[in-house]
């Protein structure tokens, strides 16, 4: 978390020295007095020294800024105290998920898993399986071999592989598309309380008696709705119809209603497809708060290896409908199947030229 957090701030380390140095210096100036002066034996300690009106002032400054002794120190006690992947409590596990069209085969033998509190890439060129995988975890398509399992916070497990989209909902897993899907004729408003659908639980009854049983349900949940316009900043559109919106807001939007279903694994199909660089960072904030803020895991596909590289704590690459590779960022960016998958590999060119290759035809005279 931390790391990512240093990679998306525009503030540099040395910069970020300077101003608490500044800041410091102004404190003691203006509230504390002068150690000592201009003495040769001055035991100074840990204290830096700092010029002040005089020239020759000492004022007891502790050594804040951290070494690089520091640095390693406090490096090692992270990595100390974060616990491996393993020892992480798995929320979704895919186990040999197999799917096919016909003679099209879409997924082969694909097992993953997501742990508590994880981003999750899922990558690959086009055409790899990547949206089919997720069309299966979220119940659009059945698999015809393979299982998927959601785990709760308590370990107790839930099958997915053939429930229904509304349960798969329901049991906490919310996702996006790649293609806008939001009702266009509505506004936004009424698009995120849509999302809230699955949580509402009065019937024909409860609507009935309006005033008494389904106000106060609906009450609390435009609560929730206001909260997550407030989290993704779209107070001033609230009220317009999501057609008129641009594409980045429909974007917003559709992840506000997927919060809305208050999700404990998040799926996202290319959330940042299509949009600007400054769109782009907006949406990547709300990714990393949605996680490291409100706890929820995520599993997210995207084509922007930058983002990807950025986000992530786990990758995994699709080609032809197989996982080939799995680790970490660092891992994944090595590999070599995963660079033969994206960049193709080369072919070795005859002596002569590639007129000279054996089948090669010759030029019309």
């Amino acid at each position: 978390m931390t790391r990512r957090r240093a990679a998306a701030s525009d503030l540099s380390q040395t910069r970020l020295a300077q101003c608490l140095f500044e800041r410091i210096l102004q404190i003691h100036r203006t509230s504390s007095a002068p150690v000592a002066t201009g003495d040769d034996d001055l035991d100074l300690g840990d204290r830096h020294p700092v010029c002040g009106p005089s020239g020759s002032e000492w004022y007891n400054f502790p050594a804040l800024i951290p070494t690089h002794e520091d640095s390693v120190t406090a490096s090692d006690s992270r990595a100390q105290t974060t616990p491996r992947r393993g020892e992480v409590p798995c929320r979704l596990e895919v186990s040999n998920l197999g799917l096919s069209f016909g003679g099209v085969v879409a997924l082969r033998d694909v097992s993953l898993d997501v742990r508590q509190g994880e981003i999750v890439a899922i990558i690959g060129p086009n055409g790899a399986g990547k949206t089919s995988l997720l069309n299966c975890i979220s119940g659009l398509y059945r698999p015809q071999v393979g299982k998927i399992v959601l785990y709760d916070r308590e370990g107790e497990q839930e099958e997915l592989t053939r429930r229904p989209p509304h349960r798969i909902a329901a049991l906490g897993v919310a996702r996006s598309f790649q293609n806008i899907e939001l009702f266009r004729q509505m506004s936004v408003l009424d698009n995120l309380m849509l999302g809230r659908h699955v949580r509402m639980k009065g019937g024909i009854l409860d609507a009935a008696l309006y005033w008494w049983r389904q106000l106060p349900e609906e009450i609390t949940a435009r609560r929730r709705v206001e909260e997550i316009i407030d989290f993704l900043e779209i107070q001033s559109i609230r009220h317009q119809l999501v057609g008129t919106l641009a594409y980045g807001l429909q974007k917003r939007v559709e992840l506000g209603r997927a919060l809305a279903v208050e999700p404990e694994v998040l799926l996202l199909d290319e959330p940042m497809a299509g949009m600007n660089s400054e769109e782009k960072e907006d949406m990547a904030r709300f990714v990393l708060d949605i996680n490291e803020e409100w706890g929820v895991t995520t599993a997210l596909i995207e084509h922007d290896m930058g983002v990807v590289m950025d986000l992530s704590d786990w990758v995994v690459v699709l080609d032809f409908g197989e996982v080939i590779a799995a680790g970490t960022p660092d891992q994944v960016r090595a590999d070599e199947k995963v660079i033969k998958a994206y960049l193709g590999e080369e072919m070795p060119v005859a002596p002569g030229g590639p007129s000279a290759a054996p089948g090669a035809q010759s030029a019309a005279p």
